[in-house]
């Protein structure tokens, strides 16, 4: 779901994604907006997986702890995935903005490598863009 606000100002940046949205500025041209939109949609992507692979997991988890099923099993598991999904968001952000060094940082190289060349950046271009830190300052 793409969300047009001005949210994402007070954090600096023109579009923030939190699968499963896309917040964006409000006041983008069209065209910017269409090329924003690229780049957020594979990130949404990115995070899909994180998020999906995080569900399962805390939804097994919830269902192994809450053996034998009950009544409630149902509910637990619910809670246990709507936590595994956020999990696997946080963790997703983790790795993109904390895991290493900007300038070393793999997991960012390689979803921010995929993100641009959906663009239609080059490999130079991708790699200046790189050496700047994950966010938007200006």
């Amino acid at each position: 779901m793409i969300i047009r606000t001005k949210f994402v100002r007070l954090i600096k940046a023109v579009a923030f994604t939190a699968c499963p949205f896309i917040l964006i500025d409000y006041d983008l041209s069209e065209t910017r907006k269409k090329s924003i939109l690229i780049h957020e949609w594979k990130h949404w992507y990115q995070q899909l997986l994180f998020c999906v692979v995080g569900a399962i997991a805390g939804m097994i988890l919830w269902f192994i702890l809450s053996w034998p099923p009950q009544a409630e099993t149902f509910a637990v598991c619910l809670i246990g995935s709507i936590e595994g999904w956020v999990t696997g968001f946080l963790l997703w952000i983790f790795l993109y903005l904390f895991c290493l060094p900007v300038k070393w940082n793999p997991f960012r190289r390689y979803w921010e490598t995929e993100a641009f060349k959906a663009n239609g950046f080059d490999e130079n271009q991708i790699k200046e863009i790189l050496r700047k830190p994950p966010y938007y300052l200006t």
